[in-house]
């Protein structure tokens, strides 16, 4: 095997331990999610909170703008686990009779 090729799987190594700590996150997420709707559930408060996502995204684009992220990238990952966190939340809520 070459240097090169070492060089190689060193780095896709590297990215499969952060692609599976990606993971180990967002399903951390996930968990919150569903506590945080049997909270808001208790205390009849919505799902969505546009006030709280508009601040959650301008403090997550400076700190992606301090990492050197393009507002873009910060933006659509928040966007999709904004997403995600609300629809874990609704599975949550009890169903309608």
């Amino acid at each position: 095997m070459s240097e090169q090729t070492e060089g190689l799987a060193e780095l896709r190594a590297s990215f499969d331990a952060i692609d599976s700590e990606l993971l180990r996150l967002v399903a951390a997420r996930r968990a919150v999610s569903r506590r945080m709707a049997a909270v808001k559930l208790a205390a009849g408060l919505a799902f969505h909170d546009p006030a709280r996502e508009a601040a959650l995204m301008a403090r997550l684009r400076a700190e992606g703008s301090a990492l050197g992220l393009p507002d873009a990238l910060v933006d659509a990952l928040v966007l999709l686990l904004l997403a995600d966190s609300l629809q874990v939340q609704r599975q949550e809520e009890p169903a309608a009779t």
